[in-house]
């Protein structure tokens, strides 16, 4: 398969996924009206990739030294999308990269700082299906959040950001 194919095989996906990325935003926005949420299919390496992006704080200027990677959720998924000309039934499996909850650590603890373990089985299904999981998943990250608010690593947390409807 040539690149232009490749390309053009890009083109499908991220129309034909538009709806389903539209409603895991509009939902995830729902529980958090303040996080940063993105989902988007991009040439990795060439091929197709469905990346999700989740960070509880937004606006890069409220992360500790303005480091996205200082948020105390930072989330990834990553998903390799066949590199066959897509419908909406087709499958890939998603993967979470990263995305435990950085919370203060035990007492008398050498380490910087704990986590809350936000366990997401790989999985494998069509768009709609991912979606799902996707909205599920951030709905127990909300819960998660609200239950350890007052232990979070990161004390100076705007309120804005721990607006959290789950």
């Amino acid at each position: 398969m040539d690149y232009k194919e490749k390309m053009s095989i890009i083109e499908e996906y991220k129309e034909l996924y538009a709806e389903e990325i539209t409603r895991f935003k509009k939902e995830t926005k729902k529980i958090f009206p303040n996080a940063h949420v993105e989902m988007f299919v991009y040439n990795g390496i060439g091929d197709p990739t469905l990346i999700v992006n989740f960070r509880l704080i937004e606006d890069k200027k409220d992360q500790s030294h303005q480091n996205v990677d200082n948020d105390p959720v930072y989330t990834t998924f990553i998903g390799h999308l066949p590199v066959v000309h897509p419908d909406k039934d087709t499958k890939f499996k998603l993967e979470r990269l990263r995305g435990d909850l950085s919370v203060q650590p035990p007492e008398d603890s050498y380490l910087a700082m704990g986590r809350v373990k936000l366990p997401y089985r790989k999985s494998t299904g069509n768009i709609a299906k991912q979606t799902d999981k996707l909205i599920a998943y951030f709905k127990k990250v909300g819960k998660a959040v609200l239950d350890n608010q007052d232990n979070l690593y990161k004390k100076d947390i705007d309120n804005k950001y721990l607006d959290i409807n789950d």
